[in-house]
């Protein structure tokens, strides 16, 4: 029973954090799309702004328009990564029983302080003056095309064992996993094709 309750606080905690998260990305996603370009910069012509650079002032919005642009697709990026997190959680369970298993969102949190962290840097070398605003543009795409590769291999992996998890519980119970299979496949397709998309774009 204990333990029951426990695995219930877990998913309500789970559930609060990705409809925090969906809720975070919309509000950010929503102002990168409602404030016009030429607020941030002058022209949509890419320009390598210098940090601190007094002939060119725009390096300002520059700076402020890839830190708000880079902050929706971590939130969006966090949403597949706390599903991830919670599946491998979930398999531990099965496939290890007698593991001892990290709480989901300490593992969680911790990848995320880690992407937030190189994000950090990666805004402290521009200014710095180590790169310019073209440097930080690339760095944010390495960063999110190789977690995009590494989210389309773990969930491709993870899918296929929830499936098998499923469907060997369905069989010793004698229940119908059908549509929870279906909806692990949706996921699956979603999230691989999110994932594939951004990987080509950056």
């Amino acid at each position: 029973m204990a333990w029951s309750r426990r695995q219930g606080g877990a998913e309500t905690t789970v559930v609060r954090a990705g409809y925090s998260l969906i809720g975070l990305t919309s509000v950010l996603r929503a102002l990168w799309f409602l404030i016009p370009n030429s607020v941030f910069l002058p022209s949509y012509v890419p320009v390598a702004y210098i940090a601190f650079d007094p002939d060119h002032p725009s390096w300002v919005g520059a700076f402020i328009s890839e830190l708000l642009l880079s902050a929706g697709s971590l939130s969006l990026f966090s949403i597949f990564i706390l599903i991830l997190v919670y599946w491998a959680d979930i398999l531990k369970k099965y496939f290890y029983p007698g593991a001892r298993r990290t709480k989901p969102m300490i593992t969680f949190l911790t990848l995320v302080a880690v992407l937030v962290l190189i994000e950090i840097l990666n805004a402290s070398f521009f200014l710095a003056k180590m790169y310019s605003s073209e440097g930080m543009i690339l760095v944010n795409a390495i960063l999110l095309a190789s977690v995009a590769i590494v989210c389309v291999c773990e969930i491709t992996i993870f899918s296929h064992r929830f499936r098998t998890v499923l469907k060997t519980l369905g069989a010793i119970n004698q229940v119908s996993t059908e549509s929870q299979v279906k909806r692990i496949v949706w996921i699956t397709g979603t999230g691989n094709l999110f994932f594939f998309t951004r990987a080509f774009l950056e």
